[in-house]
């Protein structure tokens, strides 16, 4: 499922919206669904967790697609139904490697990050690769959390989804969050009184934008645009109904159909030396310092 396939997707889901809540469920036709993107598999469990919560069974029809084995367990299908939320499936498939999670609370958050620290380690990433991945994770994951959901709490009120998949030299991983949206958490900001959707989706990575209130400064979303360019990637936003498309050329702004939440993809060459104390600055020491704690937690847990 590419962009064309996720906004295909929500734009359905909009305009059958009577329709599911009078029948009363809702199948994901995944047969013909040869490849799903990490974006897609986040998307339909957050879409899944959405229906379920208004009482509205999801269904997903059979498919040998490794995006669709992924959703076995947040779609009501055979050989299981009903598996809870809160399961873990780390799946590996000829050049692929995929893991979808459900992350409810401050462990469950930990422990997907270890996951995927784990994942570049098995893939023999570049050092710095491996650092900047884990950074951009954590933003995108502590952009949920803060302005997403407003919470400072270990609980989250609603999962956040992450799916991550590699094919060659590329690592994409993928954040699906259903709180209110970047143009929502924006208008709260005094400087950002009555911006648009669009103007607020073209201007988010920029430079000390989308930082809290009383906390960052709005550092961490540029940085993270930085580091997927740095490394030769490619970051796409869905948020706000409207979605941004940002590579080396630069950055183009459409029509997106999320309306509730944000959902956000990047792409990195897991090869690449990435410039992150380039882009980091002094904040590049205490990434170091970090990575030597968590590498030792996840050397020891792997053994």
């Amino acid at each position: 499922m590419a962009r064309r396939g996720i906004d295909q997707f929500l734009g359905t889901l909009r305009d059958n919206g009577d329709a599911i809540e009078e029948s009363g469920e809702v199948v994901f036709d995944l047969s013909d669904c040869a490849v799903m993107t990490p974006a897609g598999v986040v998307l339909m469990a957050a879409m899944a967790y959405y229906f379920e919560g208004r009482g509205i069974q999801t269904f997903g029809r059979k498919s040998s697609s490794w995006g669709a084995r992924m959703l076995r367990g947040f779609l009501r299908a055979d050989p299981k139904i009903g598996e809870p939320l809160t399961a873990e499936m780390l799946t590996e498939a000829d050049a692929n490697i995929q893991q979808l999670v459900a992350i409810q609370n401050s462990e469950d958050r930990w422990n997907a990050q270890t996951e995927l620290v784990q994942i570049t380690g098995r893939l023999e990433a570049s050092q710095s690769a491996r650092k900047s991945i884990d950074y951009i994770t954590n933003e995108i994951l502590e952009n949920a959390v803060v302005h997403g959901y407003q919470s400072d709490g270990t609980v989250y009120p609603k999962p956040m989804f992450v799916a991550s998949m590699r094919k060659g030299n590329a690592i994409e991983i993928a954040v699906c969050d259903r709180g209110i949206g970047i143009q929502t958490a924006l208008l709260q900001r005094r400087e950002h009184a009555g911006i648009s959707a669009a103007h607020a989706l073209r201007i988010c990575t920029d430079d000390r934008v989308t930082g809290a209130p009383k906390g960052s400064p709005g550092f961490g979303l540029f940085c993270t645009r930085e580091l997927v360019l740095g490394g030769g990637g490619a970051l796409e936003i869905w948020s706000s109904g409207r979605h941004v498309s940002i590579r080396s050329s630069g950055a183009k702004v459409s029509k997106g159909n999320l309306r509730q939440g944000t959902l956000v993809a990047f792409r990195i060459n897991h090869k690449a030396a990435v410039p992150y104390k380039q882009v980091l600055g002094k904040s590049a020491k205490n990434l170091d310092e970090m990575w030597e704690i968590v590498t030792s937690i996840t050397d020891d847990e792997a053994a």
